[in-house]
C-alpha cells in the first residue's frame, strides 16, 4: 500500500471512530433526557391520580418533580400489607402516600393491564379509608385510536372518582367495567363499583378490569387494614 493510500485509510478510519464516538455520546445524552422525561410523566400522572395536580395546571418538569417530592412519599409493601421505606425481596409493592400530620390521607398504586394490542400503564388512587377511589390515570398504551385509546380520555378516567372497591357488605370486589352503560348491566346495589365501558373496545375494557382487580387485590391487606381502623 502506498503512503498516500495509507494516509487516506488512516484518515477514513479516524473519521469513523470520531463519528462513532459522537453518535454514542449523543445517544447516551438522548437516553438520559428520555429517561428524565419518562420519570416526569410518571410523577405527573401519580400527582393527578392523587388529586395533587389539576388537569388545567401547566408545570415545568422541575416543578412537577418538586411537587412530587413535597407531597408524595414512596414506600413499599409486603404481601401481608407491612410497610418499608426500602424495597427488597419481601417489600416489593410500590405505594405512593400523601400524609397530613403523619396520618395517611390518600395513596396511589401503579398498575399495568393488557388491552387489545398493548400493555396499558397507569395509576389508581384511593382515599385514606382504603375504599373510595379518588383518581385514575393512564400514561402509556398503544390501543386503537377512537376505541381502546379512549382509556386515556377524561370521560373514561373521571368515572373512577367516587367509586368503591368493596361491595355493600364491605368485601373487596375492585372496579367493574361494563360493555356499554353500566346501568344497563349492573344491579342498583352494584352501581358504586361499576363504570361505563368503551364502545367497540370490550377487550381493552375487560383487560383493564381484570388486571386492575389483580393489582388492587395485591394491595388489599393494606387497604383492608385502613378500612378497619
Amino acid at each position: 500500500m502506498s503512503s498516500k493510500a495509507l494516509q487516506s485509510f488512516v484518515f477514513a478510519f479516524g473519521m469513523c471512530v470520531v463519528c462513532a464516538l459522537l453518535l454514542t455520546g449523543a445517544a447516551m445524552g438522548l437516553k438520559d433526557r428520555q429517561d428524565q422525561n419518562k420519570l416526569v410523566d410518571q410523577q405527573k400522572n401519580i400527582l393527578k391520580a392523587l388529586g395533587e395536580l389539576e388537569a388545567s395546571e401547566v408545570l415545568t418538569g422541575e416543578e412537577i418533580m418538586a411537587r412530587f417530592q413535597a407531597r408524595c412519599e414512596l414506600v413499599y409493601l409486603s404481601k401481608d400489607g407491612r410497610m418499608s421505606a426500602q424495597a427488597d425481596e419481601v417489600f416489593t409493592l410500590p405505594l405512593y402516600l400523601v400524609r397530613e400530620a403523619g396520618e395517611i390521607q390518600k395513596y396511589g398504586v401503579p398498575f399495568k393491564a393488557y388491552g387489545l394490542w398493548s400493555w396499558i400503564y397507569g395509576y389508581i388512587a384511593l382515599d385514606g379509608g382504603g375504599d373510595n377511589v379518588i383518581g385514575f390515570t393512564v400514561y402509556q398504551h398503544a390501543e386503537t385510536p377512537g376505541l381502546g385509546a379512549e382509556c386515556e380520555k377524561p370521560w373514561f378516567q373521571n368515572q373512577f372518582k367516587g367509586k368503591r372497591i368493596t361491595d355493600q357488605d364491605g368485601d373487596f370486589v375492585s372496579i367493574w367495567i361494563a360493555k356499554g352503560a353500566y346501568k344497563d348491566e349492573a344491579k342498583p346495589n352494584q352501581y358504586h363499583h361499576y363504570i361505563d365501558g368503551m364502545s367497540g373496545a370490550t377487550i381493552t375494557s375487560k383487560g383493564i378490569e381484570k388486571h386492575l382487580k389483580k393489582t388492587l387485590s395485591q394491595y388489599e391487606p393494606f387497604s383492608k387494614a385502613l378500612r378497619e381502623q
